[in-house]
């Protein structure tokens, strides 16, 4: 089952609905900017297979899903940053990556209960700017993050990725207009009429990555999908 924004659009839920994936949508989070109040990746992180969720999502989902691994975070979220980052965190089986200053406590907690690595970043929104695909392969749109996992010998090619759909006020965040599941890379929207199509497409293809995209038109960040199960 996956957590995804409460307005994707009706080609990615007929997607969904195609692979027999189950899905539900995140609820309005009035406590965060409009553009980003429905996103998963701010309001769940999965860390190895238990997903913690802020306060608002948790209390929407917890009769819904009640055979899913799910748990309450401590830190509430609100609009101004970096008040809005808590959750969103880059975690693998090594890693746990994020501004740690905000990061949750219960998200710390269970990471450092599975000897995952922690690394500082300066970006907060570290997992809207970062996608991570099979054997711990990062592509970030963040030039720090690049900088920072280039030091840690962590495999990762930057790409600068700015003309992804969110708003008339703001760009969306490359991690944010896909998702990576079942070896595939799912993008919301096609890349290939996004400025940075090559660059993605020589990355993908050095790696035997295949993807996806579910409509015409450049990239929407939707928040990324967040696997619950």
């Amino acid at each position: 089952m996956f957590l995804v924004d409460y307005r994707i659009n009706k080609d990615v839920e007929e997607y969904f609905k195609k692979k027999n994936w189950d899905y539900i949508k995140t609820i309005e989070n009035k406590d965060l900017y409009e553009e980003i109040s429905g996103h998963p990746d701010i309001v769940a992180c999965k860390i190895g297979n238990v997903t913690v969720l802020e306060m608002k999502t948790y209390n929407f989902l917890a009769e819904k899903i009640k055979d899913q691994n799910i748990v309450r975070g401590k830190a509430t979220l609100r609009s101004k940053y970096p008040f809005d980052i808590a959750y969103n965190v880059i975690v693998t089986d090594k890693y746990l990556i994020g501004n740690l200053k905000f990061v949750d406590d219960i998200i710390i907690k269970i990471a450092r209960s599975q000897n995952l690595e922690l690394i500082n970043v300066k970006q907060g929104y570290a997992r809207c700017s970062t996608i991570v695909v099979k054997n711990d392969i990062f592509i970030t749109s963040d030039i720090g993050i690049y900088r920072e996992l280039i030091k840690n010998d962590i495999h990762i090619y930057y790409v600068k990725a700015d003309d992804i759909v969110l708003s008339q006020r703001y760009s969306g965040f490359l991690g944010g207009a896909c998702f990576y599941f079942n070896d595939e890379l799912i993008f919301f929207g096609n890349i290939s009429e996004n400025h940075f199509y090559k660059r993605i497409k020589t990355i993908l293809e050095a790696n035997n990555i295949n993807y996806v995209n579910l409509f015409e038109g450049k990239l929407t960040d939707y928040g990324s999908a967040i696997e619950l199960i």
